[in-house]
């Protein structure tokens, strides 16, 4: 099972939902638009706003970023 911080989830849904209300959209279109940028998908984002921690250290600096 791949590990997991509810931390890391709850930090990253903060972010993401910080960006969506200052941008006036969405958090899956945010999702989208920082997955299309690093290489995922918007699935991908949000699997990882539930805890996953991404397996490589790259995509969460990318996402902490």
């Amino acid at each position: 099972m791949p590990p997991r911080s509810d931390e890391f989830g709850r930090l990253l849904k903060a972010g993401i939902n910080s960006i969506a209300n200052c941008e006036g959209t969405t958090a899956p279109a945010i999702e989208d638009a920082i997955g299309e940028q690093i290489g995922l998908t918007g699935y991908t984002i949000q699997r990882y706003k539930a805890g996953h921690i991404p397996p490589e250290t790259r995509t969460i600096k990318l996402l902490a970023e």
